[in-house]
Order: C-alpha cells, then sequence, then structure tokens
C-alpha cells in the first residue's frame, strides 16, 4: 500500500499543473478576501466577516478542488497510463483507496490554504472589519469538509467517465444549472433537502442547519465513490 501511495505522490508533486492550480487557488482568494471587505463596506457601509470571505471563497475553491481530483484519475486515462498503473500495481481496490487518501490531502491543503490567503487579503482590506466567532469557527471546519467531498465527487465521476474535462464541468452543471432548475420547477418540498450540491453548498455557508446538509452531501458522495470503485473493478483498462 505504501508503494501505490507513494507512486500517487510523486504523480501529484510532478505535474505542474497541481501547482498551477494551487497557486491560482490562493491567488484568487486573497484577492477576494481583500475586495470584499475593501470594496464592500466602501459600497454598502456593512461590515464583513471571516464568515463572508469563506462562504464566497468556497464556491470558488470547489472548482480548483474538482481540477486536482479529475486530474488524479483522468490524465491517467487521457495518456493511456493507467494500464501501467494497473499494471505495477494490480490491486484496483488499493489503487482507489490510494486515490481518494490523495486527493483528500491535496483538496485540504488547498481549502486550508485559500482560506488562510482569503482570511489574510480580507485583514489587509479592511482588519476592523473582519471578525471571528465559534460560529465562524464550525462553518471553516464545514467549508473544509465541503471541498474535500467535493473533490472526492469530482473524481468519482471523473473515474466513472474516464474523462478529465467531465469531471470537472458536471458538478459545475449539476450545482449551478440542474439543481436550481429542479428546485424552480418542481413543488416538492422536500426535493431541496436531498439534493447533493444544494446541501453541499448550503454546509459552507453561515446558515441554520449546516451540518446536517453536509451530511447529505456526504452520502451522495459515498455513493459516486462507491460507483466508481465498482467500476474500476470491473470494467477492463
Amino acid at each position: 500500500m505504501s508503494g501505490i501511495l507513494q507512486y500517487e505522490w510523486r504523480r501529484a508533486t510532478s505535474l505542474r499543473s497541481t501547482w498551477v492550480v494551487l497557486v491560482l487557488s490562493g491567488g484568487c482568494a486573497a484577492v477576494l478576501g481583500f475586495l470584499l471587505t475593501r470594496l464592500g463596506a466602501e459600497t454598502v457601509g456593512t461590515s464583513t466577516t471571516t464568515g463572508g470571505v469563506l462562504t464566497i471563497y468556497t464556491a470558488l475553491g470547489v472548482v480548483f478542488a474538482s481540477v486536482l481530483a479529475a486530474q488524479a484519475i483522468g490524465h491517467e486515462y487521457r495518456y493511456g497510463m493507467i494500464r501501467l498503473t494497473l499494471t505495477a500495481f494490480p490491486r484496483r481496490g488499493q489503487v482507489a483507496i490510494a486515490k481518494i487518501v490523495a486527493v483528500t490531502v491535496a483538496a485540504a491543503v488547498l481549502a486550508v490554504s485559500g482560506s488562510a490567503l482569503g482570511w489574510a487579503g480580507a485583514l489587509v482590506g479592511g482588519p476592523d472589519r473582519v471578525a471571528a466567532s465559534d460560529a465562524v469557527a464550525a462553518q471553516a471546519v464545514r467549508a473544509l469538509l465541503y471541498v474535500v467531498l467535493y473533490a472526492l465527487v469530482a473524481l468519482a465521476i471523473a473515474g466513472i467517465t474516464r474523462s478529465l474535462p467531465v469531471g470537472v464541468v458536471v458538478p459545475l452543471l449539476l450545482g449551478y444549472v440542474v439543481e436550481p432548475l429542479l428546485t424552480s420547477l418542481l413543488t416538492w418540498d422536500w426535493l431541496a433537502d436531498v439534493l447533493p450540491f444544494s446541501n453541499g453548498a448550503a454546509a459552507a455557508s453561515d446558515g441554520a442547519g449546516g451540518w446536517r446538509s453536509l451530511a447529505v452531501f456526504a452520502g451522495w458522495t459515498v455513493v459516486a465513490l462507491a460507483g466508481w470503485v465498482a467500476s474500476l473493478q470491473t470494467r477492463d483498462a
């Protein structure tokens, strides 16, 4: 197992795109944090908290996280490297676990660094307009978990479809197009309580019921990962 974990570590750190995504994520977070406090206070005159920075950054951070996740499996299918990987490590279950671990770590690093830089940018933009509380701390934990779970969903979709772009685009379409359309067109009261990405976004916000929403999204993540692992075990490379 240690061999495949080391392989995943070398693969991730040797890709230039990994570092580009991390730098872009951190840079965007810092700029957003700065603008949120500086321009927001000047235009509407309200105070800005760390929770607001978290909410806005998380909506962007999941996109960067999905790129890191999708390339963990998508690159191998795109360039035909998956056959070499499965030849060197024939236990496909261990390959799946290693990729899940690698994506979890990468997404967590991205989320923590992005949130920290966003908070730093907010402090530069207006230190007197940034506040923290126990509620914000809980929101930060949920936002971190949401980014990680979102990345794992992207990994699963990229693995099932064997396509890096699909792993990035499909979660975005589901979260920002399909689910809003469903909730607006259908009158089922329970629908919003079970949709994955709507609950994921709610978990990362500062609203009530965040932990319940996170649990719903986590359940869908498990389903997606189970589908990918089953696909990896049964389909030819």
